[in-house]
């Protein structure tokens, strides 16, 4: 059983990490589209980006949350 519960934490993480990564690229490219383009203004942020960056925000806190539990539950053994 613990093998199949590290196996889930280590895929969560995983599933996490790409998330956030995913949340700051996202946000990176708006960043420069804003900075850097005449043509930007709020309306031409999609819902789809605004997802994408809240799906990033959740990756990144649900990957501390995780190592956090795998590293207490490492010192526990």
């Amino acid at each position: 059983m613990s093998n199949k519960v590290d196996l889930s934490n280590w895929l969560l993480l995983l599933v996490c990490a790409l998330a956030a990564i995913s949340g700051v690229v996202q946000v990176s490219y708006l960043l420069g589209f804003s900075l850097y383009s005449n043509e930007f203004n709020l309306n031409s942020i999609s819902i789809l980006q605004v997802c994408i960056i809240s799906i990033g925000v959740w990756g990144g806190s649900e990957f501390f949350r995780t190592i956090k539990k795998i590293h207490s539950a490492q010192k526990l053994s």
